[in-house]
């Protein structure tokens, strides 16, 4: 059985083509930096060599193409209060990637995720999820997050950015495969006195 754009219960497995662009806070791009890709939510994840890393170039792009599975699931497609109390489910296609970036002199690990419904509405249904590194090297230290701040292990105290700001993040098809196209600012960096 076969829903909308090609969604099947289960998951698909296809090609995937990522785009990345990465920004600076002043929307310069950020030339040369290098950047883990790892599918987020596969086995082995959270390894320290987990994925591929890339470089952007001049325009402050990377790409990478990998095999992927995409994710069939169940969401309510966000809308006022009213609406979204009473829609049923809809079916997605769910993708989660993770970025391995600097901030504060550490690397961590981002995720963004996106669904894409039958529509072809998309939606971070998700949110912003960042680990760190655990004494073993293996990304495991999930960040906590409350309502205003980003709670970093080893800072001397909480940020309201977590670094880096999603401008963009859309799953579409493209052909036989799919495509993934995600637009970063990476935010100036906290001081502490």
């Amino acid at each position: 059985m076969i829903l909308g754009d090609g969604i099947a219960p289960g998951g698909t497995s296809t090609t995937l083509e990522v785009r990345v662009s990465l920004v600076s806070a002043d929307g310069s791009p950020l030339v040369g930096q290098a950047t883990r890709l790892i599918l987020a939510e596969v086995p082995g994840f959270e390894r320290a060599d987990a994925g591929s890393v890339r470089r952007s170039d001049e325009r402050g792009e990377l790409r990478w193409s990998t095999a992927v599975t995409l994710q069939s699931r169940f969401k309510k497609l966000p809308g006022n209060f009213f609406s979204q109390l009473v829609a049923a489910p809809r079916a997605t296609r769910h993708l989660a990637l993770a970025l391995q970036l600097p901030f504060l002199g550490r690397e961590w690990r981002y995720v963004v995720s996106v669904d894409r419904f039958e529509d072809g509405t998309q939606a971070q249904l998700d949110g912003l999820r960042v680990y760190g590194a655990d004494a073993a090297g293996e990304f495991v230290e999930r960040v906590r997050r409350d309502r205003e701040c980003w709670h970093f292990e080893g800072l001397p105290g909480p940020v309201t950015s977590p670094g880096y700001e999603v401008l963009r993040l859309t799953l579409s098809p493209a052909g036989h495969a799919w495509s993934l196209d995600l637009g970063l600012r990476r935010m100036p960096e906290p001081r502490w006195r």
